[in-house]
């Protein structure tokens, strides 16, 4: 007979500059390499980065370092692009990325032991926090859809 196996979260830690995104693996479509260009959106938000072309679709890539106030420094070839899958309530094909200063790495996360010195966050976070020695952020979705879709959530 096999031991049961532990209860928690599988998690995603997304390296930003000085913290990372945490967030549930079963939000996260694919990991890929940074594409050589992006291509530009005209007139968009400065968090915005641009688009690429991921599976036949183009996929918006965003900046969490632009939307927490942070440079985003330029990527390197060790960057990557963390495809999500659509927010709450959007089209099944609305994906976007998130570009991570480096390869995001799975965790499984066990009943709030990993966490401690929760607060609240800035515009976008949810909840602020310490993934052993380092600022750990974890998003808020609804936030998120109010800043990414501003005329449909009006």
């Amino acid at each position: 007979m096999s031991s049961p196996r532990p209860e928690g979260v599988h998690a995603l830690i997304i390296p930003l500059q000085g913290s990372v995104l945490v967030v549930p693996s079963a939000m996260i479509a694919e990991v890929v390499p940074v594409p050589q260009r992006l291509g530009r959106i005209p007139l968009s938000e400065p968090w915005l980065l641009g688009v690429f072309g991921w599976r036949l679709r183009p996929v918006p890539v965003v900046s969490f370092n632009h939307l927490l106030g942070a440079e985003e420094p330029p990527a390197s070839r060790r960057s990557r692009l963390v495809v999500f899958y659509p927010l709450p309530g959007r089209a099944a094909g609305d994906f976007f990325a998130v570009l991570s200063a480096l390869e995001p790495q799975p965790r499984l996360l066990e009943d709030g032991q990993e966490f401690n010195e929760t607060s609240t966050g800035p515009e976008g976070i949810a909840l602020m926090t310490r993934l052993g020695t380092v600022k750990a952020l974890i998003p808020d979705l609804d936030a998120l859809m109010k800043r990414f879709y501003p005329s449909a959530v009006a």
